[in-house]
């Protein structure tokens, strides 16, 4: 897209790697299934996910949306890995997709159960942290909620570190 070819829009890539085939597939929208929703408006914020304390911007997208408003993710974030045999919690936090199998077990031996969030309430004991101290990436773009109206946030103050001389 940055480039302006072709696309996978509405599709994916599947490679099956024991049999070495692969091919295309197209996505059908359920009109019931939230997750194919658009974000209808996207607002650039001057927010980086380095420096932005997430209490700071939930408390900004309170004053656009209402006292109400929550942040919601578009991946799960890990808080931490829990021990159902020992009782030993680790506190975690990072994208769900970058945890491993090796980071599942336990010193006891035993797996860990992943606590998992994806909105941010404004209850959360870590509302001092960055978002990128919570696993989200750089010049991503969050959701504001207040009721059915949702608004995205660009996270725009990244966008120079990320896009290098493109920006």
């Amino acid at each position: 897209m940055l480039h302006g070819k072709e696309t996978l829009e509405g599709g994916g890539y599947v490679f099956e790697g024991l049999m070495h085939t692969s091919y295309l597939v197209k996505y059908q929208a359920k009109d019931d299934c939230l997750s194919h929703d658009t974000i209808a408006e996207i607002r650039e914020m001057p927010w980086s996910a380095a420096t932005t304390k997430i209490g700071d911007a939930l408390d900004a997208i309170r004053k656009d949306l209402g006292p109400n408003a929550v942040i919601d993710f578009s991946r799960e974030l890990l808080a931490s890995l829990d021990c159902p045999k020992c009782g030993k919690s680790e506190r975690l936090f990072r994208s769900l997709s970058s945890v491993t199998e090796q980071d599942g077990l336990c010193a006891c031996g035993e797996r860990r159960a992943p606590k998992l969030f994806h909105s941010i309430t404004g209850k959360e004991d870590f509302l001092g942290r960055t978002f990128a101290e919570i696993g989200v990436p750089a010049w991503d773009v969050i959701s504001g909620r207040s009721g059915s109206k949702v608004v995205g946030y660009e996270l725009s103050g990244d966008r120079a570190r990320v896009l290098g001389e493109l920006a």
